[in-house]
């Protein structure tokens, strides 16, 4: 609101509730999805955040659906660098071959963990074209658009 200056403030509480009502559906969608693909596959979260994670986790209801989570601040190792896709796999008891990495950045996410053998699916924004054709696996434009494979792997 800063930025915006001081006549801002007449909108604040409007941005805010609306920026709440946007996470609360985010984080519903996701329990649904999680729910849905959890003891079929084994689930896990890299992120670059900031040391409070879990806590959010927790209280979205998805830690129970989740067997692993990397966080960058909490193990020293930041998106892109492919060490934190393959301390992903190691967490998830999995070769990185037999991983599929699901993420919203093209080059952070779906390029870096293809490095290493991950199958990726870019979650884009929109109906943006991926930035170059043959990296990702899929793509989809919404969570829910996962489905697992036969023998429990996401696709």
């Amino acid at each position: 609101m800063a930025v915006l200056g001081g006549g801002a403030r007449r909108f604040a509480a409007e941005v805010v509730r609306g920026f709440c009502e946007m996470t609360a559906e985010g984080w519903q969608r996701s329990r649904a999805t999680l729910s849905r693909l959890h003891g079929g596959s084994r689930l896990g979260v890299v992120s670059n955040f900031y040391g409070n994670l879990d806590v959010l986790l927790e209280e979205a209801g998805l830690s129970p659906f989740l067997d692993a989570v990397v966080e960058s601040v909490r193990v020293g190792i930041e998106k892109p660098d492919p060490a934190i896709y393959r301390l992903a796999a190691a967490r998830l008891a999995l070769p990185p071959e037999d991983v599929v990495m699901v993420g919203d950045n093209f080059d952070r996410d779906v390029r870096a963990a293809r490095t290493i053998g991950m199958r990726a699916i870019w979650l884009r924004r929109g109906s943006a074209p991926p930035p170059e054709a043959g990296i990702a696996d899929r793509v989809i434009s919404r969570l829910e658009e996962i489905e697992p494979l036969p023998g429990g792997a996401p696709r």
